[in-house]
């Protein structure tokens, strides 16, 4: 038997070079050097600026528009009838066609009601194409040719 002052410890040879300390400080030493190699996230505490509230900017609601072509002698009734199916969406060859007469006949009719940027995208669509295309705010429309009774993309007419 040896005795127990001889006996092999398990000490390891990394615990010999280091002066002895309690646990608790040795842990944190080496929880501090495992950290160094390891990406850090830094936070950023909020300010005043990031958390306020900014206002909802107010819409300028206008209504609808109605975009009105106008009777001309140079177009035939198939040009004017494809330029209006082609420009704008949801109307049929026969409402097309029927909007053509009335213009001819009346000398304006409301092609569509819609909201203003629409209703001018048409216009200038129209107007390039070589047709008389106006439009005008379809609140207290006074002379109401519809020309369609409401088939466009826009509310029917009254």
């Amino acid at each position: 038997l040896v005795p127990s002052t001889l006996r092999r410890s398990t000490v390891t040879p990394a615990a010999l070079r280091r002066p002895p300390t309690n646990g608790i400080v040795m842990m944190a030493q080496e929880r501090d050097r495992s950290k160094k190699g390891k990406l850090q996230t830094i936070t950023k505490d909020r300010t005043d600026d990031a958390t306020k509230v900014k206002p909802k900017e107010k819409l300028d609601v206008e209504g609808y528009w109605r975009l009105l072509l106008h009777n001309d002698d140079v177009h035939t009734f198939e040009y004017v009838t494809y330029m209006i199916m082609k420009i704008v969406p949801n109307i049929s060859h026969s409402k097309a066609f029927h909007l053509t007469m009335t213009t001819h006949t009346e000398g304006v009719s409301t092609v569509t009601q819609t909201a203003k940027p629409m209703a001018e995208k048409y216009c200038i669509q129209l107007q390039k194409g070589g047709l008389t295309a106006s439009i005008s705010p379809d609140a207290g429309f006074k002379d109401n040719r519809s020309g369609g009774d409401g088939d466009g993309d826009g509310p029917p007419t009254e």
